[in-house]
């Protein structure tokens, strides 16, 4: 009788039989029904040996002890080598020696050195797995955070975090299979910013806005501290009835904070609100709850963030009176220059952010030096080159701001080669360092230092046309000449460049 080959579906089971037949100890597989052997699947052992095995007492004892030795005669041990109890097939290791007592210790030693392996196995299987389940989370967190990031920056992202919101009462009245469902925020909540009163409801809706948002009003104040779905009759308000016959809402809370209702009217296939129901709308009423906590939580992070930043820019520029402000400027350039170049929302704000702090290394060169009025000896200038490799430095022992790095470390290369601190040339350099560079430069030039006057910004446009293939990627310098200066060129700001 042909059988599949055991223990396939059994990694561990297998690995340990390999292990074993290079010790030289035979395993004998055994296909079994309780505690009866059906047939031997396979045996590289003498018949006497196997009758031997094939004892009902030898056969119950192996499978209820996986394992632990099972003597049979006085020079012959057995051991059950799968950790679990087998269902259907028995995997036995033989360890047979010239005396009892040489059996016996080799058994003993078999025996150690499984349990070893099994618990090495399940040590390795747990951290595998965690491992995978610390990977899922982390990629899913980091998706979250992107997407976060993408609604809650600034302008943009708030008018994406609107239209997330659009498209997510849109989505969820179909899965909640409703005729209608709209999302009212409350106008007294200042931790909403920009989504303070707004109301959100499907396009298609042929109820009015005034009528919306006045149900909304109106569940806000009568839903009190509900908590979970309530159902109201449409003729409690004339808001509620121009909705449909049947109203399910819910508070949106943030803790002991009521931040909105949601609330949705009519099933499309017209039959009343059942407990199946009820469910579904608290449960898509939470999923707008997180979403909305969350990117309510990520703009208070991100403003603390930019905060920490911003501070620590200003703590550089003021080791020097010359580049007061000098951070912040470049950054603002870098944000203007990244849209103009079509970088995305999330690159041009990790810019912004790199740009802040991309003389951070300034912190490791003595004030003396960045102060010097005059020109600077070969080995003060050594000192400055070496700020970019201190900034990153730094910045690789704080987790949240390593994607900073390439910014801050690249920002005075050139496209041509020849820059600092690496020497590298082209797209080699990093697209932050690229960008970086054209705003540092055009700031450096338009602001007074302690050897020269401020440029004016036709001459700096000139330095930067002349640099467009050399200093300069030659698109981005195309992009930066288009940039609009106005801002810059402000006379508030104007004056603090040129404020000895």
């Amino acid at each position: 009788m042909s059988t599949p080959a055991p223990n396939d579906r059994q990694p561990y089971v297998a690995t340990t039989r390999e292990r074993l037949r290079r010790l030289g100890i035979p395993v004998v597989d055994l296909a079994i029904d309780g505690h009866t052997v059906t047939h031997a699947i396979d045996c590289p052992v003498s018949s006497t040996t196997l009758d031997h095995l094939l004892a009902a007492s030898v056969i119950r004892e192996l499978t209820e002890t996986p394992l632990r030795f099972c003597p049979i005669t006085d020079t012959l041990y057995a051991i059950n080598i799968s950790p679990e109890q087998p269902t259907d097939t028995l995997a036995v290791a033989l360890i047979s020696h010239g005396d009892h007592a040489s059996t016996r210790s080799e058994a003993h030693r078999i025996e150690q050195l499984l349990r070893w392996w099994s618990e090495d196995t399940q040590q390795l299987e747990v951290a595998r797995h965690t491992a995978q389940q610390n990977g899922h989370e982390l990629a899913l967190a980091y998706e979250e955070l992107s997407l976060i990031d993408h609604l809650t920056q600034h302008s943009e992202l708030r008018e994406s975090t609107e239209n997330r919101l659009d498209e997510a009462v849109q989505d969820l009245r179909e899965v909640a299979r409703l005729r209608f469902l709209a999302l009212h925020l409350a106008d007294d909540r200042p931790r909403l910013n920009v989504l303070r009163g707004k109301t959100f409801f499907p396009e298609d809706s042929v109820t009015s806005i005034r009528s919306i948002r006045a149900a909304g009003d109106w569940l806000l104040a009568r839903l009190g501290n509900t908590p979970g779905v309530t159902r109201f009759a449409p003729e409690l308000h004339e808001g509620l009835s121009a909705l449909g016959t049947e109203i399910l809402a819910m508070k949106i809370r943030h803790r002991d904070q009521v931040l909105g209702v949601l609330y949705g009217a009519d099933r499309f296939d017209g039959q009343p609100f059942d407990a199946t129901d009820m469910a579904r709308f608290e449960s898509l009423g939470t999923s707008i709850s997180v979403f909305l906590n969350n990117a309510l939580l990520f703009t208070e992070m991100h403003g603390l963030f930019v905060g920490t930043l911003s501070a620590l820019s200003t703590a550089i520029d003021a080791k020097d009176a010359y580049t007061h402000g000098h951070s912040q400027r470049v950054a603002s350039l870098t944000r203007q220059l990244a849209r103009a170049a079509g970088f995305g929302v999330v690159d041009t704000e990790r810019l912004y952010r790199s740009a802040l702090v991309h003389d951070l290394g300034k912190i490791g060169v003595p004030e003396a030096i960045l102060t010097k009025e005059g020109k600077l000896t070969r080995e003060e200038f050594d000192a400055i080159k070496r700020h970019p490799q201190i900034g990153a430095r730094i910045l690789r022992d704080i987790e949240s701001m390593t994607e900073l790095i390439p910014g801050v470390l690249s920002h005075h290369e050139r496209w041509s080669g020849g820059g600092y601190p690496q020497g590298i040339a082209g797209r080699a350099i990093p697209f932050e360092g690229r960008v970086i560079a054209l705003a540092d430069s055009y700031d450096a030039m338009r602001s007074k230092r302690s050897y020269r006057d401020a440029m004016p910004h036709e001459q700096a446009m000139e330095e930067v046309r002349r640099g467009r293939g050399t200093q300069f990627e030659p698109e981005l310098a195309d992009a930066f000449l288009t940039l609009d200066f106005d801002a810059y060129n402000d006379p508030q700001q104007d004056s603090t460049r040129r404020a000895a």
